[in-house]
């Protein structure tokens, strides 16, 4: 069950990303907010106290990763980071201990959905998107298994397996 109440904070320098996000998120009837940069990001996650934030990996002003771990690390709410791509350097494992969520731009508005919701509750979340990135970039096909827990590999397999997630819940 969605609270749809929940506030989530969009953080994308790039107007028409934001738009179609807010489109995507406005029909489940979310409280939306919407920032253009990291500074903007600050004043409005600080005003207003997000659920969630979805932000933008790579905001031209440097701010994402370093800003969402320090801003998870310090008991802030959820922090769910949004990416196109990801280089060789990329800190999954600096991610997922600060209790990051990853979803890929690319995933559709279901599976961007559905990490949200799990995002609003606390789990740390991979999108089937950036799975299947971490898998082409011809990296070791498990080493993503080895950044989730036992529940979330559990989950994983029994996506992968097309359950719905009332099924899986």
């Amino acid at each position: 069950v969605a609270n749809t109440r929940s506030t989530i904070l969009i953080v994308d320098d790039n107007a028409a990303n934001r738009e179609t996000l807010v489109a995507m998120l406005d029909s489940v009837d979310y409280q939306l907010a919407e920032a253009a940069n990291g500074m903007d990001a600050l004043r409005i996650a600080g005003d207003q106290g997000p659920d969630l934030i979805l932000l933008d990996v790579e905001l031209g002003d440097g701010t994402t990763l370093d800003w969402a771990v320090q801003r998870s690390r310090s008991g802030a709410r959820g922090v769910l980071v949004a990416l196109s791509s990801i280089s060789g350097a990329f800190p999954f494992k600096q991610l997922q201990a600060a209790n990051i969520s990853l979803v890929h731009k690319n995933d559709g508005e279901a599976e961007l959905i559905n990490v949200i919701r799990q995002a609003l509750t606390g789990a740390v979340v991979i999108s089937r998107g950036v799975m299947a990135i971490i898998q082409s970039a011809g990296r070791d096909p498990v080493a993503a298994t080895k950044l989730l827990t036992a529940k979330e590999l559990q989950v994983l397999a029994l996506l992968g397996q097309r359950f719905s997630n009332d099924e899986i819940a």
